[in-house]
């Protein structure tokens, strides 16, 4: 099964376990259409599949399939994008599913590297500047799913920071609202072998101006006060309201508690409820 486990239970419990039974033989179907060979799976999709393939010449790209009203946003923010730091788009196949991306050569970020800011910066101001079309969603509408899942009754502390993060959609959703990258984690983030750093999974999403910058501190650092420190340097170099980035910080935080929790890696919920309490805190909401 091409399909990592991980990317499994993220889509079953999004609603697309039709997807995932068929996925396998989409993934054949995609090899044929753009006539290229699987080289190895490259497990880090967590919404779909990657594969490194090769074609008759024997250049190296990346295969990716994921349900199609999920890719299509990427299809678009890759191609507005393009110049700004993203993989660049070969192909695609809107209706299926499917797209094929430059492959870069390169690291996953290390995890215990603080990320270069100064090129995160230059991204997200980057990625403001270029909308995309109609067919993009609201970030908000993204999370929703995160926010909601699992079955109730929920730890109280949780349903605490639940209704917290909920409270600060609500207010945030009335700011200006522009293009956003929507998944601005380390964890999409590769060190080019020059030093640039290459961002991957572009969402075709919108949302407020903090949004990305406030994704950034959440799994930045070690510890939450490592993380808020982070938010704060991203807010000053981005010229961002340092509170707006750590309450959006706050909110990705809780999403990630929440969905841990209804899967039961409890691990990921304590330390993602931890890190959003401290900022919380930090921000005097508790």
């Amino acid at each position: 099964m091409w399909l990592s486990d991980e990317a499994a239970r993220n889509l079953k419990s999004l609603g697309y376990g039709s997807w995932v039974t068929i996925s396998d033989h989409l993934v054949t179907e995609a090899l044929v259409r753009y006539q290229v060979r699987a080289v190895r799976p490259i497990h880090k999709g967590k919404a779909g599949i990657l594969i490194r393939v090769e074609d008759d010449s024997r250049q190296q790209l990346v295969l990716k399939l994921a349900p199609a009203d999920i890719l299509l946003g990427q299809i678009e923010a890759l191609t507005a994008l393009a110049g700004c730091g993203v993989p660049e788009l070969v192909a695609c196949h809107p209706n299926s599913g499917s797209l094929l991306l430059e492959f870069i050569s390169g690291e996953p970020w290390p995890l215990e590297q603080v990320v270069d800011l100064q090129q995160a910066v230059a991204f997200i101001l980057a990625v403001k500047e270029h909308p995309t079309s109609k067919h993009r969603q609201s970030c908000l509408a993204t999370l929703e799913p995160w926010l909601n899942v699992g079955q109730q009754p929920r730890p109280p502390a949780l349903e605490k920071q639940l209704a917290l993060a909920k409270q600060i959609i609500e207010q945030e959703s009335g700011q200006p609202q522009q293009h956003v990258h929507g998944d601005m984690g380390i964890h999409n983030m590769i060190y080019g072998q020059n030093g640039q750093m290459w961002v991957v999974d572009p969402g075709g999403v919108y949302g407020p101006a903090a949004y990305d910058a406030g994704f950034l501190t959440a799994f930045s650092g070690t510890t939450a006060e490592g993380a808020i420190a982070v938010g704060l340097q991203i807010a000053q170099l981005a010229e961002l309201d340092d509170e707006q980035v750590l309450r959006w910080a706050a909110v990705r935080l809780t999403a990630s508690a929440n969905l841990a929790y209804a899967r039961g890696s409890l691990d990921h919920y304590q330390d993602r409820l931890l890190r959003a309490e401290r900022i919380l805190l930090r921000l005097g909401m508790v």
